[in-house]
């Protein structure tokens, strides 16, 4: 039985065919495209097909995309596309569509890591009987929540990333301001993501009198930082800043003793500067509940599958509840 999964966000879509049997799940071939290159989702699936040359159609797919999920339907957030579980089944010929938010599937893939897969920020003191959540920082930011039960794995995605950007430094306060007079809604997702690293750079360059260099994309940052330019440094140390105490918010608000997560292709390049105390100091900075945050474990999720192995497990899950595996 063939299955078809996929990782779709506004950067990078990922897919798999996969072998699907009870006591076994074989990865047949997996591929990697740039979204910006399709005008739409099916024409990546199209692709796919012809590039692995298949010689049968899937019979299922379960399908992560970076948007909020409408009953059967999902609308990208930073892609113009919507994926209509229904329609993509009849025009592709697959029996059964399953689609999820893309940090939804992630935290399906949380239980499929391996040791190698992730690195300690924060130990903490872990309790998988409590809740977790994954906070994904790429070309949007993503926020869902996971609960482990006796016999389930319940997720819940959420919209955290469009809630307001709230400074809690006089510097964040000076980033506000320059950017509340371009923006209708400086939101989380405007700041922490791969734009919102961009826009940083842009407002630490002018608070350094020095003009931003060239093309300065949230890759092309990293690298100069990584070559010593200070502003590129000072914009990531600030960013990294940002996203702790971002974090320790939601952490506050969800008490994820099972952990927090941290993926993204925004994130992962800048592992060198995600250093644990640089970290942990914003991210437990809340007064009174500093040493209640301290007890959270932090990690951060190096392997860039996680949205495509959860995909892959959700299918697999619901398959066999449902007797069909």
């Amino acid at each position: 039985m063939l299955a078809l999964v996929g990782d779709i966000g506004g950067t990078r879509s990922r897919l798999r065919l996969l072998d699907l049997a009870a006591d076994n799940v074989k990865i047949l071939f997996h591929r990697e495209y740039s979204t910006n290159e399709f005008d739409t989702f099916t024409a990546v699936v199209h692709r796919f097909l012809e590039d692995t040359q298949s010689s049968a159609a899937p019979d299922y797919a379960c399908i992560a995309a970076a948007g909020p999920m409408t009953g059967r339907t999902l609308q990208l957030t930073n892609v113009p596309w919507l994926l209509d579980a229904d329609g993509l089944s009849s025009e592709l010929g697959i029996v059964s569509v399953t689609l999820l938010n893309d940090l939804v599937a992630a935290a399906h893939g949380v239980d499929y890591l391996q040791p190698k897969d992730v690195r300690t920020l924060q130990a903490g003191s872990r309790d998988d009987r409590r809740p977790g959540v994954i906070l994904g920082v790429g070309t949007g930011f993503g926020q869902a929540m996971f609960v482990r039960t006796s016999n389930s794995f319940e997720v819940y995605g959420t919209e955290g990333g469009h809630v307001d950007f709230a400074p809690a430094t006089p510097m964040a306060v000076e980033l506000l301001q320059y950017l509340w007079p371009t923006l209708d809604h400086v939101s989380v997702e405007t700041v922490l993501s791969g734009p919102g690293l961009e826009r940083v750079y842009a407002f630490m360059s002018r608070r350094a009198n020095r003009p931003a260099k060239g093309v300065t994309t949230a890759a092309t940052i990293t690298e100069m930082a990584v070559d010593g330019d200070t502003v590129a440094r000072d914009t990531i140390d600030q960013f990294v800043a940002l996203l702790a105490a971002q974090a320790g918010n939601i952490a506050l608000q969800t008490l994820p003793c099972s952990g927090v997560y941290l993926v993204g292709g925004t994130i992962v390049p800048l592992l060198g500067y995600l250093l644990p105390e640089a970290f942990a100091v914003p991210f437990n900075g809340k007064g009174v509940m500093s040493s209640l945050l301290r007890q959270i474990p932090v990690s951060l999720i190096l392997n860039q599958d996680v949205g495509i192995m959860g995909a892959g497990g959700y299918l697999v899950r619901k398959m066999k509840n449902a007797g069909e595996l």
